[in-house]
């Protein structure tokens, strides 16, 4: 029996199809097993379970984003940004200091990702006339 092209590229497309799903199971295999399980409740301390340092970046963040014109160097840019609206400014902190993307942006306020990315055009295209007066 010959073996014909057409069955060499279907053994070569099971192939390819076995050995891609072989690294995929073990590179979830090997990741499952690098995970921390908590098994022994007798080191749990509640008072610090209870304090996710998540939350105290983000207060931290909160707190930061009222001087966002600390963040910057250029003098014409924080001249800029001080005529900008809150809107604007919690964007541009969400979105150069924080480093969100638009994706995430987006899905934070129920917005589609083309719009932030708009936004985000037209609002260095603001910044670049402003630094410009």
């Amino acid at each position: 029996m010959a073996n014909t092209p057409n069955d060499n590229k279907l053994k070569k497309y099971i192939h390819i199809g076995i050995h891609y799903h072989a690294n995929n199971y073990y590179r979830k295999k090997n990741s499952y097993l690098a995970r921390a399980i908590l098994t022994d409740f007798q080191d749990f301390d509640p008072i610090n379970f209870s304090i996710d340092s998540y939350f105290v970046l983000t207060n931290i963040q909160m707190i930061d984003k009222k001087n966002l014109e600390g963040y910057f160097d250029n003098e014409q840019l924080i001249q800029a940004v001080k005529e900008l609206s809150e809107k604007e400014k919690n964007f541009l902190f969400e979105k150069f200091i924080v480093g969100k993307s638009d994706t995430v942006i987006a899905k934070e306020k129920n917005l589609s990702q083309q719009a932030i990315s708009i936004y985000k055009k037209r609002l260095l295209k603001k910044l670049k006339v402003l630094m410009k007066r």
